[in-house]
């Protein structure tokens, strides 16, 4: 019954996650305005005023994709290592209880 209860508690800190520190991705701003504007158009000025913010809206959204893809790659390595962590927590408990004295 103990035994069990120790690697419970331990799978669970697993699951949970490393806890490491990340960045924050901000969200991109909402879309352009001009999209919803039916006078964005009506002359070049407007009309590259328009195509400059969606070029900046687009390079907000690959900015923040990359961000996420980088938090994603973070994750994984903090999961690896908490299931490490669990596993070698494990192989010890499971020593000493076979060998009856603490195992490192």
């Amino acid at each position: 019954m103990k035994r069990s209860s120790v690697l419970a508690i331990v799978l669970g800190v697993a699951v949970l996650g490393g806890g490491g520190a990340h960045a924050y991705c901000s969200e991109p701003s909402s879309e352009p305005w001009c999209l919803s504007d039916d006078d964005s158009f009506r002359d070049s000025r407007d009309f590259d005023n328009c195509r400059w913010e969606v070029e900046s809206f687009v390079e907000e959204v690959n900015e923040y994709v990359s961000c996420l893809e980088s938090e994603i790659s973070n994750m994984r390595y903090d999961q690896e290592e908490a299931i490490d962590l669990a596993n070698e927590a494990v192989r010890r408990f499971n020593c000493g209880a076979d060998s009856g004295e603490a195992c490192w």
